[in-house]
């Protein structure tokens, strides 16, 4: 009797659970949906990042790396670093643009565009914005250390550039750090891995830096004010009409998400 009453709460479980599993997949899907919708441009960016990684991991000379690490100015503002990377021939900064497509860029503008198909989608110049982040690692350091800017752009993508040594593509990545000549000896590379090394946070850490880097880029309504200017890339605001009322967009959507209440 007992074993049929135990086979009966089982069964009931069973179909109990088997009735709920398309519940469960709607939301899940729809999670998955919602995610990839609002946070598209992340996700892109951390699989770019992946790639970078993974491709500096399979370099033979000897090397330190970093990565997703947050620089403080002076200020007290946070800079956001893809990457940095260390070897004999210097310190490298990266910034990831996993962007396919035909990317046109000047490197002495201050906008480039993406061209897929009939689309066109404008971006800030990251040659300039990687500029920053050198500028704050050098900061940083407060030595005279060779620092480089690296842009590396998807394999995917068609660069038609002008005035910018510094953008490479994922597979030219190795190659152009491999062959910078050696500058620093293995005393210096020490020096400098004890002062780098207190930028690799723990994750409780990085995630209490990263919303701080947000609200400080959410924080700088005279600028988008002023300009007009999106306060994370430096695309176009503009007038957008949502669930909530109107507000202001970057022109840059889907790949930049910022918006601003009007």
């Amino acid at each position: 009797m007992k074993d049929f009453i135990g086979l009966g709460i089982f069964a009931a479980l069973v179909v109990t659970l088997a009735l709920q599993l398309p519940v469960l997949f709607l939301l899940m899907m729809g999670g998955a949906f919602w995610l990839w919708h609002t946070q598209q441009a992340s996700i892109k960016g951390y699989i770019g990042e992946w790639h970078v990684k993974r491709t500096l991991q399979t370099m033979q000379q000897p090397m330190f790396q970093l990565q997703n690490i947050y620089v403080q100015h002076a200020s007290g503002m946070y800079t956001q670093l893809d990457h940095i990377v260390m070897t004999a021939g210097g310190i490298f900064v990266i910034e990831t643009k996993n962007y396919t497509g035909v990317i046109v860029g000047d490197g002495t503008q201050s906008e480039w565009t993406q061209q897929i198909g009939q689309h066109e989608y404008a971006f800030y110049n990251p040659c300039w914005q990687n500029a920053g982040h050198v500028r704050a690692l050098q900061q940083y350091v407060e030595r005279d250390i060779p620092i480089f800017s690296l842009v590396v752009f998807h394999d995917k993508a068609r660069l038609q550039l002008i005035n910018a040594e510094e953008v490479v593509s994922m597979k030219q990545l190795r190659a152009r750090i491999a062959q910078a000549p050696v500058q620093l000896d293995e005393s210096q590379m020490a020096a400098i891995r004890l002062q780098l090394q207190p930028l690799q946070k723990n994750m409780w850490t990085m995630w209490k830096q990263a919303r701080a880097h947000r609200e400080q880029l959410n924080t700088r309504p005279e600028r988008a004010q002023q300009t007009a200017c999106c306060p994370q890339c430096g695309g176009k605001l503009v007038e957008r009409s949502g669930a909530y009322g109107a507000f202001l967009g970057c022109r840059h959507y889907p790949n930049c998400t910022y918006t601003k209440k009007i």
